[in-house]
């Protein structure tokens, strides 16, 4: 009888059952792959390319050893890896690694057994062909290339089976000065990347001038002098990516509290300087370093001149900080939070963005106005448009921020749109915007355009949040936001950082800068933005022959400032014609945003980056053994290695690296799932009609 295989409701439901949990799995089931992206690196690492699939797994990796140097306001870096080839077979890899987002990188050697080979610029596309040749004659080669300003890649060919690779890379950094503070940081870790002033008249005049002789000056003219990660089950530690790190600081002046945010240091003084080291020797390479510095002297530097003289001419830096001005009054304030919740702000992250809200929360007044916009891959208001500061509006709010939980994508720009779409409040306030992220996005290009071409009156200040965060997005964002931008690393940051910033916002911005100069040229930045409390005026250029002036005019609040300088003489300083070209460069890239053609841009950028030899969008650093040295038929192979979890992201029990589901393709595990659920639908649609046709027959 076909009654005894009839199929009934109950097993049909069954299987639907059995098909929506493995549809559910597919989606939320973290993924161990080893395959790699170089968007979704995580640290300095040494890839190697699969040229059937295209995505990239480790080399074994040794260690990592950093020497930063620093002197006055610039630091010089050399970042050396070494890696071992654990394989039998000959491979060509990709090494990809985080920097900080203002690095010139202008020097890579490549040290092969006892060959050390040289990398030269040139540009982009015939550094590659080069490369190619070298790779296909078997030559030891080495290609490095900028794919953003913080991220850079060194491809590496014919390493020899069992062979140790050591690869060094140079660059140098301008240090930020700012509150009175000097702060260095060196990028360990970096986040996946996401990819989809008044009409009214002065009211008074303040003026001053000074005679600048050099180096750091104080008025009224003195001179002071992918990886094993801990797991649930057996609770490992050990990392195997770990970096060395020492540096040598000799700022120009007495130094006085310094300290390291983030990793525990050792400090040891000598006639050279203080040198810093790390306290435990090496450290696993999952957050960032950070070191902050202060003068030891009560009056600290407010204006400081340096130059460098070279074969193609001398160059300067004119760092001036400008006075502080109380506010008379503070306007009333229509201030709309902004908050990532995206997956890659999940653990550590989120809980430093949710406090730092909370706090900012408790700094508004009964006559500001505010609004709280969440966004993931969707974005949601709190209210439809800002409302006064009440107690109630309170209590909502942190109710609301108390329920955040991460999830999703990072869709940055429908939160833009939803905040520029003009639904603002009462007029008349000052409009803010505090935005909490990692910025774990590559699509910065897009947004950077778009918040130029929106922000009408409004001002964005950008909150790094987590131990990586997107620098290179922050800092253009808030440049293009006409803001400032603040990080914070750990819990214990978030209630002073955050309270600093908002008695920033209460305090009169320094706006309409104008900067005339005499036996100076090549001024860059050429438009010197809108500048908070603490921030200084930075001027790199060219210094000509002769006598030097430097004018200064802008305004605070309702003050007028003018401040005149008479540059006789520059202290020495190394780097500065590097420093000069680095910010050239920054500023070409920012005219392509505002529009300027790409091909310009590009011209231009190739000019300067060839003549100082520097690594640029449109430049790469390329370096040939001349000596063949892999056999002809013999193949290039690979070996893997997991990657380091960026501190603070949460375990998933795996022993894998799980990046955030934002930067892994979530979208194609979503529709695998979706197909499995439509398979099971149909399972369950055909056994229904069979057991429907069974009854019937019988």
């Amino acid at each position: 009888m076909l009654r005894n295989r009839s199929i009934s409701w109950e097993d049909a439901g069954l299987a639907l059952a059995l098909g929506v949990i493995i549809a559910t799995i597919a989606v939320l089931v973290p993924r161990t792959s080893e395959a790699m992206g170089l968007d979704q690196v995580s640290q300095g690492s040494l890839l190697v390319r699969d040229q059937d699939t295209g995505v990239y797994t480790e080399l074994t990796h040794l260690d990592t050893d950093v020497q930063i140097a620093v002197t006055g306001p610039i630091a010089r870096s050399r970042l050396t890896q070494r890696f071992y080839n654990a394989s039998e077979q000959w491979v060509e890899a990709l090494y990809a690694f985080p920097l900080p987002e203002n690095a010139a990188v202008d020097s890579m050697r490549m040290l092969i057994g006892d060959r050390i080979i040289e990398g030269q610029i040139k540009e982009k596309q015939e550094a590659r062909q080069t490369y190619e040749a070298a790779k296909k004659a078997g030559k030891k080669a080495g290609l490095v290339e900028q794919h953003r300003p913080n991220l850079f890649s060194s491809a590496v060919a014919n390493i020899p089976p069992k062979g140790e690779v050591e690869i060094q890379i140079e660059y140098q950094q301008r240090l930020q000065w700012k509150d009175d503070k000097f702060s260095l940081r060196f990028p360990m870790a970096i986040t996946p990347r996401y990819v989809p002033a008044r009409d009214l008249p002065p009211t008074d005049v303040l003026r001053s001038q000074q005679n600048l002789q050099g180096g750091w000056q104080v008025l009224p003219g003195e001179l002071p002098t992918r990886i094993k990660t801990p797991t649930e089950t057996t609770g490992i530690t050990e990392p195997a990516n770990v970096v060395r790190l020492s540096i040598m600081l000799t700022p120009g002046f007495p130094i006085g509290e310094l300290r390291s945010l983030y990793h525990q240091i050792d400090r040891e003084e000598s006639d050279a300087g203080v040198e810093i080291t790390l306290h435990n020797e090496a450290v696993s390479a999952n957050r960032d370093f950070v070191l902050e510095w202060e003068n030891a002297e009560k009056a600290q530097p407010t204006a400081a001149f340096f130059t460098e003289s070279t074969e193609q001419g001398e160059f300067g830096l004119l760092m001036v900080i400008p006075p502080a001005v109380e506010p008379r009054t503070v306007s009333p304030r229509e201030l709309t939070f902004i908050i990532d919740t995206s997956g890659s702000m999940a653990g550590q992250s989120l809980i430093e963005a949710k406090a730092a809200l909370l706090s900012g929360l408790e700094d508004l007044t009964p006559n500001d106005a505010f609004n709280i916009v969440e966004f993931n891959s969707v974005t949601r208001k709190l209210f439809d448009r800002p409302l006064k500061a009440s107690l109630d509006a309170i209590r909502i709010a942190r109710r609301f921020v108390s329920s955040l939980q991460a999830t999703g994508g990072t869709e940055i720009l429908p939160a833009f749109m939803e905040v520029f779409d003009g639904n603002s409040g009462a007029s008349g306030r000052l409009q803010q915007i505090v935005f909490l992220t990692d910025g774990a996005v590559g699509n910065e290009r897009d947004i950077f355009q778009f918040i130029q071409g929106n922000l009408g009156d409004h001002r964005l200040f950008m909150v790094g949040i987590g131990s990586a965060p997107n620098s290179h997005f922050m800092v253009e964002a808030a440049h293009f936001g006409r803001g400032t931008y603040t990080h914070i690393g750990d819990t214990a940051e978030v209630r002073g950082k955050v309270e600093a910033l908002f008695a920033k916002l209460k305090r009169p911005v320094l706006t309409g800068l104008q900067i005339k100069a005499k036996g100076l040229s090549n001024l860059v930045p050429r438009t010197v933005p809108d500048l908070y409390d603490g921030e200084p005026i930075i001027l790199a250029m060219k210094v000509d022959e002769g006598q030097k002036k430097i004018s200064i005019t802008g305004r605070l609040g309702a003050t007028r400032w003018e401040q005149e300088l008479d540059i006789t003489h520059g202290t020495h300083q190394s780097g500065l014609r590097v420093d000069w070209a680095r910010e050239q460069i920054k500023q070409l890239i920012r005219s392509g945003v505002l529009g300027r053609s790409t091909e310009d841009v590009r011209k231009d950028v190739t000019s300067v980056a060839l003549a100082h030899h520097l690594i640029s969008p449109f430049t790469s650093l390329v370096a040939v053994d001349v000596t063949p040295s892999r056999p002809a038929d013999a193949k290039l192979s690979s070996t893997a290695l997991k990657g380091e979890r960026v501190a603070g992201m949460p375990l998933t029990g795996s022993q894998d690296l799980q990046m955030a589901q934002t930067a892994l393709g979530i979208e194609g595990r979503l529709l695998l799932g979706i197909a499995l659920l439509m398979l099971a639908l149909s399972l369950w649609v055909i056994s229904g009609w069979a057991a429907a046709k069974v009854r019937f027959q019988c």
